[in-house]
């Protein structure tokens, strides 16, 4: 009897044991869970005062404001004076020099000179050539022709458009540039029908009252083909 009673004893106490245990290890589980699923703490929000940076002011680059700057202009003129001067040449001086600058620089004017043909109050652009003609190379000139002279307003005019073709030129259209008046026009013609076509400009210089004055200023302006 003694011994069935403790044989009931220990297996209650070991299903109590059980039951114990089992319960614990429920317990354990649902707390384990429980730390999974839970979301982390959020942090504090800064502020937005905090959360901006200070501006910083933005330097303006030197080089950057020269570059809106407008193109300094140049500071000297290089010319090439040559004609009836002491001492023909390429020739620097400051910018806003005129031509009688330039004479004075080549050693004046010779004694054969024509020096009212040229404007010499005219001031100098960068890269001209001045040539500066004798009296006995202007003398055949009209008095239209004369007064015209070497004008640079003129010259550069003409030389916007096509060089004009000597040979196939009309008299009008020969009157258009530097020097060439109405009887200058004719001539020209006349040869072409009498001698034929012009085989190179320099042939210009065959005409009665173009020498070489007037030649260098119209050699530029004009072609044979």
């Amino acid at each position: 009897m003694l011994v069935k009673k403790k044989i009931i004893t220990a297996a209650l106490t070991g299903a109590f044991l059980l039951i114990a245990g089992i319960g614990y290890s429920c317990a354990y589980q649902r707390e384990d869970s429980d730390l999974l699923t839970a979301s982390p703490p959020k942090e504090p929000e800064k502020s937005t005062e905090e959360s901006e940076e200070p501006s910083v002011p933005l330097e303006i680059n030197e080089d950057t404001k020269n570059d809106s700057s407008e193109p300094e202009k140049k500071e000297e003129v290089c010319v090439h004076i040559c004609g009836a001067v002491v001492s023909s040449g390429v020739y620097t001086l400051g910018y806003g020099a005129r031509i009688v600058d330039f004479i004075e620089l080549a050693g004046g004017l010779t004694p054969d000179a024509d020096g009212d043909y040229i404007n010499q109050a005219e001031t100098v652009s960068d890269g001209r050539r001045i040539y500066i003609p004798t009296k006995e190379e202007v003398a055949s000139l009209s008095v239209e022709e004369y007064i015209l002279g070497d004008s640079e307003e003129t010259e550069g005019a003409s030389r916007e458009g096509t060089l004009l073709n000597i040979n196939e030129a009309s008299a009008q259209e020969l009157m258009e540039l530097p020097g060439i008046g109405q009887a200058k026009a004719d001539r020209i013609i006349e040869y072409r029908k009498n001698q034929g076509k012009f085989q190179s400009v320099e042939d210009l210089m065959k005409i009665p009252g173009i020498k070489e004055g007037l030649f260098q200023q119209i050699s530029s302006l004009i072609t044979v083909k």
